[in-house]
């Protein structure tokens, strides 16, 4: 899309898929802050009376951020089809049907 003086204008979509790809690598980086701020300053944190390494949750914390990051990837291809369109049925859980089987009949 291009305005009238010529500048291109991001779409909605654009922008949305920007901000999830900048939510994304701000809590990767932050993991990795925290890991590295931890090991400088020897971080110990009680969990139900263990002292776990600072180290421990900003190495879970990056990957959350990385996981997120390609969850953004993945999302994206779907959300850029003409087709998509906003729906509430897509965040209805679906009902398994889990039959019981007996053994030996």
């Amino acid at each position: 899309m291009k305005n009238f003086e010529g500048t291109k204008q991001h779409s909605p979509k654009e922008i949305i898929v920007f901000l999830l790809y900048l939510g994304s690598l701000i809590i990767l980086f932050l993991g990795i802050y925290f890991c590295a701020f931890s090991v400088l300053n020897n971080i110990q944190l009680k969990v139900l009376s263990t002292s776990i390494p600072g180290m421990v949750f900003g190495l879970l914390i990056a990957y959350l951020g990385t996981r997120y990051y390609f969850m953004v990837s993945n999302f994206k291809k779907g959300f850029y089809e003409s087709n998509s369109k906003f729906s509430w049925s897509n965040f209805k859980k679906t009902r398994r049907n889990f039959k019981k089987t007996r053994r030996g009949r």
